[in-house]
């Protein structure tokens, strides 16, 4: 016990960490430790943009993953946003990048989240891709994407904890296996 909470310490990690979407804070059940989520800076603006650009989403109920990519896969954007706030972020994404198509995963509030699109002021096209091992996946991508630091880099994959949702790499890998699957590389789920 001693030894698993020493390592907690000298690795900083977030087991146990709770989202209050409402609020954009994840609180450490361990600590008691609140910090915020912030929003990330858009990294292009729409007048660069040559080409349509691809919408990720990975449904959930409490809080949902955003991507924006261009069809030279080429990442514009990523975020993880509260469910309550899905609609008013999508029209302002809409407004910044000539979003071509919604891609989805097609397991959890698939179907309501679909829906919910559909009433919006000219809805998008969404298509659902199998979103099966995408969390998995979203695990090894996120060590990719943000290398770990300090005593992080001798641990084990399995046993860093990650700090952050990865529901915005969940949205990433979405649109990447809906890419794989319209050129025919690589293995969809």
């Amino acid at each position: 016990m001693v030894w698993a909470l020493l390592l907690r310490l000298i690795t900083k990690s977030y087991w146990g960490e709770v989202w209050d979407s409402s609020n954009n804070v994840c609180t450490d059940q361990w600590s008691g430790f609140s910090h915020f989520k912030q929003r990330p800076v858009i990294d292009s603006a729409p007048s660069s943009l040559s080409q349509p650009v691809i919408l990720g989403f990975d449904p959930g109920r409490q809080k949902c993953g955003i991507a924006v990519m261009g069809l030279d896969r080429v990442l514009r954007h990523q975020e993880v946003v509260g469910s309550e706030e899905v609609l008013e972020r999508l029209e302002e994404l809409r407004s910044q990048f000539p979003i071509s198509i919604i891609v989805m995963g097609n397991q959890t509030g698939s179907k309501t989240w679909k829906a919910a699109f559909a009433k919006l002021p000219d809805p998008p096209r969404v298509m659902l891709v199998d979103e099966r091992y995408t969390s998995l996946e979203a695990r090894d991508r996120y060590w990719e994407m943000y290398p770990p630091k300090g005593l992080n880099r001798i641990m084990p994959k399995k046993l860093r904890a990650i700090p952050r949702p990865i529901d915005d790499i969940v949205a990433i890998l979405l649109i990447e296996r809906y890419l794989n699957r319209l050129t025919g590389k690589g293995v969809d789920g």
